[in-house]
């Protein structure tokens, strides 16, 4: 480079490259690849997000219940908020299969039911949980 004071040269080593990306983007880079993606939340992904968050939740009132791994339950969720219920309907299938939740319902709670009130990402869900075996003494 020539400067006012006489010339400099540049090495490899003297410069830093960075990769920064726009917004709304994230971006890593490595010695043989850039790789840049969306960054943001779509619906389908915030659903999907508050969906796992119940799981999360159901998953932690079994352990709490002492159930076995193959116990089946019945899950009732009562919520007032419309987003939550959309993501959680739309994700019924998959919650009752991680959950083993033979039932899958929305209102009040059966009879004998577990019930734990939690915030969701700032939706109030309550969980109703009873297990199988439970039902059917009762019975």
């Amino acid at each position: 480079l020539s400067l006012p004071g006489g010339t400099a040269t540049v090495e490899r080593d003297d410069v830093l490259i960075r990769t920064t990306a726009r917004e709304g983007w994230a971006a890593a880079e490595g010695q043989r690849a850039v790789v840049v993606i969306a960054a943001g939340l779509t619906p389908e992904l915030i659903a999907e997000g508050l969906a796992r968050e119940v799981v999360h939740a159901v998953q932690t009132a079994r352990k709490g219940l002492d159930l076995e791994f193959t116990d089946l339950i019945t899950l009732t969720f009562e919520t007032d908020s419309a987003e939550l219920r959309s993501a959680l309907e739309h994700h019924r299938d998959s919650i009752a299969g991680e959950t083993l939740a033979d039932t899958l319902t929305f209102g009040a709670g059966p009879a004998g039911a577990t019930a734990e009130t939690i915030d969701v990402d700032g939706h109030p869900l309550t969980i109703h949980l009873l297990p199988l075996e439970r039902q059917g003494e009762r019975s």
